[in-house]
C-alpha cells in the first residue's frame, strides 16, 4: 500500500514537472510537416498570391541531421538547429523567381504559464531595391481563439514578432559578397516566450520568407523549436539523491540574465547560470529577468522552484579523456562514455561548462579541447553536467613523390610513390575515403585519381591523392581536304576532334620530314598527300594521310578608266582583262555578296566599285576595287542673245538662244511689252522669225522666259530675259 502511494505522489509530480509537454510534431522530430499548414505563392508588384499547397519540397523542406553537418553554402553555418535535434526545416530556397513561402501552426495553451523556445537563421541576397520589393523574413505569433477574453494577460506578443527586411545594418546579421550579389546572413539564434495568463487561448505561429519582386534576387530561412516546453525553461531546480549542488541553468542567447530570491526583493546572480551550495529548502523560488538582444526578442521573467526528489541519480563519465584520429573525429554521443549513468537519462552536449553553447555535431569532434555532457533524468528533471577531454592524433606523414605520365602500354607503379611511410602501414585504394581496395597498385594502365592509406600504430590514417597520368595514344583516320588557300592542315584534321590532342605533319610515311608550314598552304602547286599523326602529351599515336587539293585563285588588276563627264558613262568590262579560268561580276559593296550592278557597262555616277573574279575550279574569288569619276555637267540655262533684226537681209533675222548642261525643256515663250504672249515652243529650240500668225511685230523690247528640267541635278529651273526687235 505504501509503494502504491510513493508510486502516485511520484506520477503526480512527474505531471506538475513535465507532463506540460511541446505541441505534437512543432520540432518536425518525426521527420514530417505533420500539424503544420504550408504555403506557396509569388509575390509581384506587390500582390501576394499565396494558397495552402501542402508541403513542397524545395520550398518547406525537412533537413535532416548528419554527421559531418551540412553547412550553408553562403553563411557558412549548420544548416542544422544548434539544440542537437533530428530535423530542421529550410523555408524558401536560393533559386530567385519572386516566390513566396508560409508555414503556421496552431496549438492551445495547456497552463497560465507555458514557455517555448524556437531558432531561426536567415539567408537573404541584398539587392538594395525599395524596402517593399526586397527579400524578408518575418515571424509572428498571434491569438486566433477568438471571442471576448477570458484572460488578463501579463505577456505580450508583439516582442517576438520579426519582420526582417534585406538591408544595411540588419542586427545581428553578417555581410558576404558585394553589389547586387550581396549576401546578408544570421546564424542561429534563439527566441524564448513565456506565456503568462493564455490557458486554453489558441496561439499560431507563422513564419514568412519571400524573394525579391524582381524574380531575381532570393530570401530563406531555417526554423526549429526547442523540444521542451512547459512551465519554465530554467533547467536544475529538481535535483535527486546524492547531489551537492544545485546549478539553475538559463535559456541561451539573452544579452543580460538577473537572479532574485525572495519575489524579486533580492539579486543573487547575473550569469545565464546560477550556483547554489548548500541547496536551498525545497520550494525556495527563484526568479529570472532575461534581456535580449535589441529588437530581437522580449524581455522575459522566468521562474523556478527548488525540489528535491527522493530518487537515485548518477551521470557517469565513464570515459573522461578520449583519443581519436583527426580525421575521423571523435563521437562524444557514444553509450560506452556515459555508461554506468542512471537510466531515463537524455543528453546534450556543450562547448561551455555553464551549458549555453551547444556542440552542432557531438557526433564528429574536429577541435580537441574540453566539452560538456548534460545529463537529465526524462522523469523526475535530475541534472547534472560533467567535461570529457578529448584529445585528437594526426595521422602520420607521409613523404612522396608525384609519379611521371607514361604512355600506353606502359603501366605505373604507384608503390614506388611512397619514399618514406615514417613506419606506416600503406595501402592503396580507389575512393577517397578508402573503402574500395586497389587491385593493381604495381601496373595502374588507367589515367585517374588513387589514394594512397598510411595508418599509424594508433590506427590513425592519412589518405593522400595521387594524379597517375597514362596517356592514350591518339588514333587518326584519313583526312581528304579541297579548298581555297590558305589551307590549315591542324584545322582540317582536328575539325570534330575534343580530345585535345595536338598533330605533326609530315612529307613521308615514315614522318621524319616535317612539313614546314602545315598551316599556310597556298599553292596549288602543293596539291598532294601528306602524313600526320596525332600527339597525346607527347606520346606521339600511329601515323595515317590526309590528301590535299588547293585550289587556284584568280590573278588580275584594274585599271581606273579616265573621267568622264556626265552623261557619259563607263563600261566597268573595260577596266579589267579577260580571263580564261574565271568569271567576273560586279558590285557596290566591297564584300561582294549584297548589292550586284546590273547595267556594269554603262555606269555614270562617281563612285568605288568592286570587280569579283570567280575562278570556274573551286570557285576561289580575288575582289578588286575600281575608282570610277563622272564629273558634273553644266548647270541648265538659256544663252540668247539681246537683239536681233528679222528684216530679211539673211543677217541676225532670228532670235535663235542656245542651252547648257543636261535638260529637258518645257517651255520657251515671248512676250510684247503689253504682256501678250507672241510666241511659244514646248520641245527643242525653234527660231523666232519676229512675227505672230505670219505678221512682223513692230520693233521694240520683247521678253522671253525659259522652263526645263536639269536632268543630272534633279531640279526644275526658269530663267527670263529681253529681247528688242530692230529694223
Amino acid at each position: 500500500m505504501k509503494f502504491n502511494l510513493l508510486l502516485c505522489f511520484l506520477l503526480l509530480l512527474s505531471g506538475i514537472v513535465f507532463g506540460q509537454d511541446c505541441p505534437p510534431n512543432i520540432g518536425f522530430e518525426n521527420g514530417t510537416l505533420s500539424g503544420w499548414k504550408c504555403y506557396a505563392g509569388t509575390i509581384k508588384n506587390g500582390v501576394v498570391n499565396m494558397p495552402e499547397t501542402g508541403p513542397i519540397n524545395g520550398r518547406h523542406t525537412l533537413m535532416p541531421n548528419t554527421s559531418p553537418q551540412q553547412l550553408d553554402p553562403y553563411g557558412g553555418f549548420p544548416v542544422n538547429s544548434p539544440n542537437g535535434s533530428n530535423y530542421t526545416l529550410r523555408l524558401g530556397n536560393d533559386q530567385a523567381g519572386a516566390e513566396m513561402e508560409s508555414v503556421s501552426y496552431d496549438f492551445k495553451i495547456p497552463s497560465n504559464r507555458y514557455s517555448i523556445t524556437y531558432y531561426y537563421a536567415v539567408v537573404m541576397n541584398n539587392p538594395n531595391h525599395p524596402p517593399d520589393e526586397q527579400p524578408r523574413f518575418s515571424a509572428k505569433v498571434e491569438d486566433v481563439t477568438g471571442g471576448p477574453a477570458t484572460q488578463v494577460y501579463r505577456s505580450s506578443l508583439d516582442c517576438v514578432n520579426h519582420d526582417f527586411v534585406a538591408s544595411s545594418g540588419l542586427t545581428g546579421f553578417q555581410t558576404t559578397g558585394s553589389g547586387n550579389n550581396q549576401i546578408q546572413y544570421k546564424d542561429w539564434s534563439p527566441v524564448s516566450l513565456t506565456l503568462i495568463g493564455y490557458a486554453g487561448r489558441t496561439l499560431r505561429f507563422t513564419f514568412t520568407t519571400n524573394d525579391c519582386t524582381h524574380q531575381a534576387h532570393f530570401g530563406y530561412a531555417y526554423l526549429d523549436f526547442e523540444e521542451n516546453c512547459g512551465t519554465s525553461l530554467i533547467k536544475g531546480n529538481n535535483y535527486c539523491e546524492g547531489t551537492n549542488e544545485v546549478v539553475l541553468t538559463a535559456p541561451s542567447g539573452f544579452d543580460s540574465y538577473a537572479w532574485y530570491t525572495d519575489n524579486f526583493t533580492t539579486q543573487v546572480g547575473t550569469n545565464s547560470t546560477l550556483r547554489l551550495n548548500p541547496i536551498p529548502a525545497d520550494g525556495t523560488q527563484y526568479q529570472l529577468i532575461v534581456t535580449p538582444p535589441k529588437g530581437l526578442g522580449c524581455t522575459d521573467t522566468m521562474y523556478a522552484s527548488i525540489s528535491g526528489l527522493a530518487q537515485p541519480f548518477k551521470l557517469n563519465i565513464a570515459q573522461p579523456e578520449i583519443l581519436a584520429c583527426k580525421a575521423d573525429g571523435a563521437d562524444i554521443t557514444a553509450p560506452a562514455i556515459t555508461a554506468g549513468s542512471s537510466a531515463d537519462m537524455a543528453y546534450q552536449y556543450y562547448a561551455d561548462p555553464d551549458g549555453q553553447i551547444y556542440v552542432s555535431d557531438p557526433k564528429r569532434i574536429s577541435t580537441s579541447g574540453t566539452y560538456y555532457i548534460r545529463g537529465t533524468n526524462t522523469v523526475y528533471g535530475c541534472t547534472d553536467i560533467k567535461p570529457i577531454k578529448v584529445t585528437l592524433a594526426d595521422g602520420p606523414t607521409i613523404e612522396w613523390t608525384p609519379p611521371l605520365a607514361v604512355c600506353q602500354p606502359a603501366t605505373i607503379d604507384l608503390t614506388k610513390a611512397v619514399t618514406d611511410a615514417k613506419g606506416a602501414t600503406i595501402s592503396y585504394y580507389t575512393d577517397q575515403i578508402a573503402t574500395r581496395p586497389l587491385l593493381n597498385p604495381t601496373a595502374i594502365d588507367k589515367t585517374g585519381i588513387y589514394y594512397i592509406k598510411a595508418t599509424s600504430a594508433l590506427n590513425c590514417a592519412t589518405i593522400i591523392p595521387v594524379s597517375v597520368i597514362v596517356n592514350q595514344l591518339p588514333i587518326v583516320s584519313p583526312k581528304t581536304v579541297a579548298s581555297c588557300p590558305p589551307i590549315s592542315l591542324t584545322r582540317a584534321v582536328s575539325d570534330g576532334d575534343y580530345t585535345g590532342n595536338t598533330f605533326q605533319f609530315f612529307y613521308d610515311a615514315a614522318c621524319t620530314l616535317p612539313v614546314k608550314d602545315p598551316d599556310n598552304l597556298t599553292d596549288p602547286a602543293q596539291s598532294g598527300t601528306y602524313y600526320y599523326r596525332g600527339v597525346n602529351s607527347s606520346c606521339p599515336g600511329s601515323p595515317s594521310t590526309v590528301t590535299v587539293t588547293v585550289y587556284k585563285v584568280p590573278s588580275f588588276t584594274v585599271t581606273d578608266p579616265s573621267p568622264v563627264t556626265y552623261p557619259a558613262t563607263i563600261n566597268l568590262a573595260d577596266t579589267r582583262p579577260d580571263l580564261s579560268d574565271a568569271a567576273y561580276t560586279y558590285w557596290y559593296d566591297a564584300t561582294a555578296s549584297q548589292k550586284q550592278i546590273t547595267d556594269y557597262r554603262a555606269v555614270g555616277q562617281s563612285g568605288t566599285y568592286y570587280i569579283k573574279a570567280t575562278g570556274i575550279s573551286g570557285s576561289c574569288t580575288l575582289i578588286q576595287p575600281v575608282h570610277v569619276t563622272v564629273n558634273a555637267p553644266p548647270e541648265a540655262d538659256l544663252v540668247a542673245a539681246n537683239t536681233f533684226t528679222p528684216n530679211g537681209d539673211g543677217v541676225n533675222d532670228f532670235f535663235n538662244p542656245t542651252t547648257t548642261g543636261v535638260l529637258s525643256i518645257n517651255y520657251l515663250k515671248i512676250f510684247n511689252r503689253y504682256g501678250k504672249q507672241v510666241y511659244e515652243t514646248k520641245q527643242a529650240l525653234t527660231p523666232w522669225d519676229g512675227k505672230l500668225n505670219g505678221q512682223l511685230q513692230p520693233v521694240g523690247t520683247y521678253y522671253w522666259i525659259f522652263n526645263c528640267f536639269d536632268i543630272y541635278r534633279k531640279k526644275t529651273i526658269t530663267r527670263s530675259g529681253p529681247i528688242t526687235i530692230i529694223r
